[in-house]
């Protein structure tokens, strides 16, 4: 099941993480270096993953929107694993895939989710398509939106 969030980020969450990304503090690494070997030739984009400090974690999942993603997505207790920001510049994709079942330590990942921060009035491309038994959901949404999905639809 899909859920949609329409503004899950405030204004100043959104400005909040491009500040992050920005400052140097957690720095960019290759999309392929965060992909694991069977899917490194699907991906090409920069990635920002926050894994000392957890301070994107902090900024995206307030506990204002870990109440909504417990009742609106889990329909109870809810645990982020990882958050990870992905910037795609001319030329960068990343093809079809599913998300790791579980990560390093062993924790398993059941729930992925995509949040824009910019509008598409900004970027060509960057639609999210997720393939799901009744066929395919396109994305493409305003910054702030957030769609949680199962970690095993193909997107």
């Amino acid at each position: 099941m899909m859920v949609k969030l329409d503004n899950f980020l405030s204004d100043r969450q959104v400005q909040d993480i491009f500040n992050l990304i920005t400052s140097g503090e957690i720095q960019p690494r290759s999309g392929k270096d965060s992909a694991g070997a069977e899917i490194k030739f699907k991906k090409n984009s920069t990635v920002y993953d926050d894994t000392i400090n957890k301070r994107l974690h902090g900024i995206i999942f307030t506990p204002k929107n870990i109440d909504i993603v417990s009742s609106k997505v889990t329909s109870g207790e809810f645990i982020n694993i990882s958050s990870a920001v992905a910037v795609y510049n001319v030329g960068d994709f990343y093809d079809w895939h599913l998300d790791a079942l579980t990560k390093g330590d062993g924790r398993s990942v059941k729930i992925s989710y995509t949040i824009w921060l910019s509008n598409p009035s900004e970027y060509e491309g960057g639609e999210l398509t997720i393939k799901h038994e009744y066929g395919e959901t396109v994305l493409k949404e305003s910054s702030s939106y957030a769609v949680f999905y199962p970690h095993g639809l193909l997107h």
